[in-house]
């Protein structure tokens, strides 16, 4: 089919968080590494962004701009969307970061076997080139359709692996440009061959709240050493903070959204555990996806949680250059390593940044009462003061999850903040040594509502922090979660009582 015009639309997109979109196979520097162009430079796939833009559209306009294959219905997808390379931003300056994961048993509290990796992300600040093609006989509709594109980018969308866990996040920097070719129109199409420029922003349509979702952030304040830790053998220390570059030349404390959400996963648990249930709760399935099974076809069965959680960094950037000074010499070798820590991190101090201090550990042997003689390392713990902390954020999407199975997991997820409101929830690394101790800052939590939510969720003045009456759908949220046909309500009132 010959279409009257083509609209070639190109812009910048920017990373708002890390990002990995993998690629198939593992290399020697990390078992996940991101996905790259022939240049070697990272990429967001134009399937991904497709796929992804895609699944913002009802059903009915999804089908007429990016193909259907619905039995006699069949055409191709009209828009077309290429690979967006990194091009410059963070990535530019500081290149990739690799980060490690691990799993933790909520049983013993230690490392599940077999469950450590690593992966490659992208940093926070990338930009990457975006171009699409829209080919149509329809200008107004085109018209519509891209202005809906250009709000929705601008909002937002998450691409590529660990979605839920922080990453993945981009936008729009800037606006989309669009350049129309009129193949059916000799002057134009004969402008465009001769290189005249016709290029137009496109309007972005009006923002949408998110239809279904509850949204949380929550200031809070260290209350000890708070870090997730990269590992640095044989030097100074054997473990540092864990960071992460940013757009000016700095670096930051980070908390991984992973590590977040692995500490109120294992809360639930606990908290599940308390009332008789199980992890196959769909309140927690909701929350927090169940791991993928074969069923009798041998196909893989599993779902992924509708609680997305950022990560968290301090606001006070670190120059980059010092923070490096501080790496090189804790993995210097002894004996001169530790006065080289001592002179960076001196170089390093300052007010608003947290104090560095290194701290040696050892584990005791139960038989004799002393040290295990392998067991002996050291951190580089940072003790705060008066810097502060980007706060919790955390989003629950419910788009087509039933009233009464989303009430379940918004009781528990309340469940779970007012455990970590009461301390009861530690993060990063060291949770059982000491560190990882937060309090929530009190009164000062920000909770927002998606609209067609907000008809059973009216959150009036209630917060978390806060001493005020929870709202009727709060209580009404929290009654569904605990009711079940155990003796779990009986038990919760007992716990209640006493």
């Amino acid at each position: 089919m010959t279409h009257r015009a083509r609209h070639l639309i190109t812009g910048q997109l920017v990373a708002e968080s890390a990002l990995h979109v993998g690629a198939s196979r593992s290399d020697a520097v990390t078992d996940l590494p991101v996905l790259r162009d022939g240049s070697g430079r990272p990429l967001l796939p134009g399937t991904s962004l497709a796929g992804v833009l895609r699944r913002t559209l009802p059903d009915d306009e999804a089908d007429r701009w990016f193909g259907s294959h619905d039995g006699s219905t069949t055409h191709p997808s009209v828009v077309i969307v290429d690979d967006a390379p990194a091009t410059g931003g963070t990535y530019e300056r500081h290149g990739t970061q690799i980060r490690t994961t691990t799993a933790i048993d909520p049983r013993t509290g230690a490392v599940k076997e077999r469950l450590l990796f690593s992966r490659e992300v992208v940093p926070q600040g990338t930009i990457f080139s975006l171009s699409l093609e829209l080919e149509t006989d329809d200008e107004a509709s085109a018209e519509e359709f891209l202005q809906r594109l250009a709000g929705t980018l601008a909002t937002g969308i998450r691409v590529g692996a660990a979605i839920t866990r922080g990453l993945g996040r981009v936008s729009l920097d800037g606006d989309l440009e669009r350049r129309t070719i009129a193949l059916q129109e000799r002057e134009r199409f004969l402008d465009f061959l001769s290189d005249v420029d016709h290029r137009s922003p496109v309007t972005p349509a009006s923002a949408v709240t998110e239809p279904r979702s509850l949204m949380f952030a929550l200031p809070f304040v260290p209350v000890g050493p708070l870090m997730t830790s990269v590992e640095l053998p044989g030097g100074a220390v054997d473990r540092v903070p864990l960071t992460a570059p940013t757009e000016a030349g700095h670096v930051r404390l980070t908390l991984p959204g992973s590590s977040i959400k692995g500490a109120l996963r294992a809360r639930a648990l606990y908290l599940l555990g308390t009332l008789g249930k199980s992890a196959d709760d769909p309140a927690f399935v909701t929350l927090f996806g169940a791991a993928a099974e074969l069923d009798e076809e041998r196909r893989q069965l599993g779902r992924r949680g509708r609680l997305i959680v950022e990560d968290s960094g301090v606001d006070t950037p670190i120059p980059a250059e010092k923070w490096q000074a501080v790496l090189d010499a804790s993995g210097q070798e002894a004996p001169r390593a530790r006065k080289a820590l001592t002179t960076a991190l001196s170089d390093l101090a300052s007010d608003s940044l947290p104090r560095f201090i290194p701290a040696d550990r050892v584990a005791v042997d139960r038989w004799t009462g002393g040290a295990a003689e392998p067991l002996l390392y050291s951190l580089l713990e940072p003790h705060h003061h008066t810097e502060e902390w980007e706060p919790l954020r955390l989003t629950l999407d419910l788009d087509g999850v039933p009233d009464d199975e989303a009430r379940r997991a918004v009781g528990l997820l309340l469940m779970v903040l007012r455990e970590v409101r009461d301390g009861w929830v530690k993060f990063g690394y060291g949770t059982r040594r000491g560190l990882g101790q937060v309090r929530l800052a009190e009164g000062k939590d920000d909770i927002s509502v998606g609209e067609s939510l907000a008809g059973w969720f009216p959150l009036r003045d209630w917060r978390i922090t806060g001493k005020e009456q929870p709202p009727q759908a709060v209580d009404d949220a929290l009654e569904a979660f605990i009711q079940s046909p155990s003796d779990a309500t009986s038990l919760l009132s007992t716990q209640e009582d006493s």
